[in-house]
């Protein structure tokens, strides 16, 4: 699973326990509920500042909606460095 696809479902999923309509979360956050719903589809990536909003609003650590780093694929090439 992509870290966009676990953050997008964590805020569906911390949204539902929390009771919180769409419609009413999504405004609380500034943003449509057809943003909502891609968020919540991982079919957009909310920026930084809209993470913390969100967890902040769903009385969550931030920590909560991001994957353990352990369980996000690593790509195999290391990044290259410039020699001096």
């Amino acid at each position: 699973m992509s870290v966009d696809a676990f953050v997008g479902r964590r805020i569906g999923e911390l949204r539902l326990k929390a009771g919180l309509d769409p419609e009413v979360f999504a405004q609380a956050i500034g943003i449509s509920p057809a943003e909502l719903a891609d968020y919540e589809a991982g079919r957009l990536r909310p920026p930084a500042g809209k993470l913390l909003l969100i967890a902040s609003k769903l009385n969550a650590p931030l920590e909560l909606l991001l994957p353990n780093p352990s369980d996000v694929p690593q790509t195999p090439t290391a990044i290259p460095r410039k020699e001096t």
